[in-house]
């Protein structure tokens, strides 16, 4: 729906941004790529932080794959009303680039990405993240609590924009390559769509799945706990789980094991992102949304995500099996080495994109004890008001609480840029500025969401992914925080 928010919510506090100013009047602006990853407005201390590491994390990452130093990655990622954008201008210099540097190197990207990916690219990541969650963050400085988020952040950059060059770019490119040469050279009428052939791969994702699914098995078997669950409001269940209490009518060992079961869960698949921003919550933050699919599990709702995989990869495999006894010669060469790529990247693009919040947990436990210290001096009203500052002011922040000195009142200011955020959020970022057919050549619909142009009135306009109709209660998610208020038939 693209009904206006009356009810939905509070009217904002300051006006709906109506104009999208350009930082270069010249250049080419869009929401894409990485900015996905960011669907609203970002906080001040990520759009002072984060954006800046993203941008000169791809200057490296292009340098350190491909080769050369391409000026056309300067000011990469921008913020136009707070939300990311790309930037996009190339010069003379960096069209050679483009030409005999780049296009050289896409070969050795494609034999490379899954190593580089998984030796290099998220091993550096890891450790990075292991060696500052070794520290507790009570044993800190001020100032070090920034350091370290700021080490995080630029791991987490580097990761990030690798596994653009490694996997999601080649995850697309292989996958087009691949269902060109199944459409055009081996498909047949009856033949299975070129995606069939790519499921049933056992990624992070999936294993998160039917983790949780085994869990909720694990309650329906003993029945008390089941019971409990599906009784007791989830929110309820989240401040439980670090309790000592056992619940009456549950045994003790079956209440500690239930515990223990769901806290490594959130431990091991908790720090998966909505958002790239890290002031919104992460799963193992607020677990109510896994808490309501646990529960639908218990029910009985959902599919066993095991069979779900195993039947996917029955249905890949004949698929795969009926096209080679057809194929023979350059068609075969062609079809197997282009299924191996787009099946290699397909699972690799699913597990890289899940670990990009692996340092998160770290930072935000980071960013809120500093917050705590600034809010124990004054600077903000409660913890997670740190997010709210801009990086200086954060830095100041920390130099005044080590030096023991009152830090600057900021409370004001932090409540002004809330009202601002909220307002920007109810805002419509154009996808493209200025609106453009073709950058640099290409067609713009190649990559970018349907034009705002077409989206008037009250309806969203878009394609039909289902067959049929449905009739049921529409439930208003505004974000990844209402996910858990979704039932079973909305």
């Amino acid at each position: 729906t693209a009904l206006p928010p009356e009810g939905l919510g509070p009217e904002p506090e300051v006006p709906v941004p109506t104009e999208w100013p350009m930082p270069e009047p010249k250049g080419t602006y869009m929401r894409g790529s990485i900015a996905d990853f960011m669907p609203d407005p970002l906080t001040p201390l990520f759009a002072s932080v984060g954006v800046p590491a993203i941008s000169g994390a791809m200057a490296r990452t292009l340098g350190e794959l491909i080769g050369g130093n391409p000026s056309l990655l300067e000011g990469y990622l921008t913020t136009i009303n707070n939300y990311a954008y790309l930037h996009v201008q190339l010069g003379c210099g960096d069209w050679l680039w483009v030409l005999f540097r780049m296009v050289p190197a896409l070969p050795r990207l494609l034999r490379n990405g899954e190593r580089h990916w998984d030796e290099v690219a998220r091993p550096r990541y890891a450790e990075t993240v292991a060696r500052w969650q070794e520290r507790p963050v009570d044993s800190l400085a001020a100032t070090e609590l920034l350091d370290g988020t700021q080490e995080l952040v630029d791991a987490m950059a580097s990761y990030l924009t690798a596994l653009q060059v490694d996997a999601i770019g080649t995850a697309a490119g292989t996958e087009g390559l691949f269902t060109r040469i199944y459409d055009k050279m081996i498909k047949r009428e009856g033949d299975p769509e070129a995606p069939v052939l790519l499921l049933g791969s056992d990624s992070t994702p999936i294993r998160a799945e039917k983790a949780l699914y085994d869990l909720a098995q694990w309650c329906r078997e003993r029945d008390e706990v089941g019971a409990y669950l599906l009784e007791t409001p989830s929110s309820e269940l989240a401040e439980q789980l670090a309790g000592s209490e056992t619940p009456p009518g549950i045994g003790a060992t079956n209440w500690r094991e239930w515990q223990s079961r769901f806290r490594a869960h959130l431990e091991e698949y908790g720090h998966s992102i909505y958002d790239l921003d890290f002031a919104k919550p992460l799963p193992m933050d607020e677990p109510l949304p896994l808490m309501e699919t646990l529960k639908l599990l218990i029910r009985g709702g959902g599919k066993d995500p095991h069979t779900r995989q195993q039947e996917s990869a029955e249905r890949r495999e004949q698929g795969v099996r009926e096209a080679l006894a057809r194929t023979r010669g350059l068609k075969r060469w062609l079809f197997r080495h282009a299924l191996g790529w787009a099946q290699t990247f397909a699972r690799v693009r699913e597990d890289c994109i899940f670990d990009i919040g692996l340092g998160y947990p770290v930072v935000r436990r980071m960013l809120r004890e500093l917050g705590r210290r600034l809010a124990e001096g004054g600077a903000v009203a409660e913890p997670d008001d740190v997010f709210w500052l801009a990086w200086d002011e954060a830095q100041r922040g920390a130099a005044a609480v080590d030096g023991d000195e009152t830090p600057e009142n900021m409370v004001a200011r932090v409540e002004e840029r809330k009202a601002v955020w909220e307002a920007e959020k109810q805002a419509t970022p154009p996808p493209q500025l200025p609106p453009n057919e073709r950058v640099m050549g290409i067609k713009t619909d190649a990559f970018m969401p349907v034009s705002a142009e077409e989206q008037t009135g009250e309806a969203i306009k878009g394609i039909g992914a289902s067959p049929g109709q449905v009739t049921g209660p529409a439930r208003v998610l505004l974000g990844p925080e209402d996910f858990h208020q979704m039932r079973p038939g909305d």
